[in-house]
Parts: C-alpha cells; structure tokens; sequence
C-alpha cells in the first residue's frame, strides 16, 4: 500500500511538470509557448531515483516502499 502511494505520488509529479510551465514570450500578440525552466532539474530527479528502483526485483514490494521512501526523504 504504501509502496503505491510512493509510486502514484512520483508519477503525479511527473506528470504536474507537464502542467507547470512558463511563458517563454511576453509581447503582447506573439504566440505563446512554453517550457519548463527546470527541466533539467526534473530529467535528473526521475534518472536518480529510477537508478536507486533498479537494484529492487520488481514485485518486491518491501524493497521498493524502503527505496521509494529513501528517495523521498
């Protein structure tokens, strides 16, 4: 259970990246575009902690919840 929670809560930030982005334009008419600023940031957040997953088999769920905590704090 709560290897499921760490799991959904990696995965809903992730996926909040997508929808945190900033105007990279701020003339009035000219279109609008978006990047994230930190997404260099975030690429090696994700690569670390998929990194720190991988030595887990994965339905041990007992080696995930540890790692995924771990990873959290």
């Amino acid at each position: 259970m709560r290897a499921a929670f760490l799991i959904s809560t990696l995965i809903g930030l992730a996926a909040a990246q997508s929808s945190l982005t900033t105007p990279t334009s701020s003339s009035p008419g000219a279109a609008s575009t978006s990047s994230c600023q930190a997404q260099n940031i975030l690429d090696t957040c994700l690569a670390t902690t998929k990194a720190i997953v991988a030595d887990c088999a994965p339905n041990d769920y007992a080696c995930l919840c540890q790692k995924y905590t771990d990873v959290l704090t």
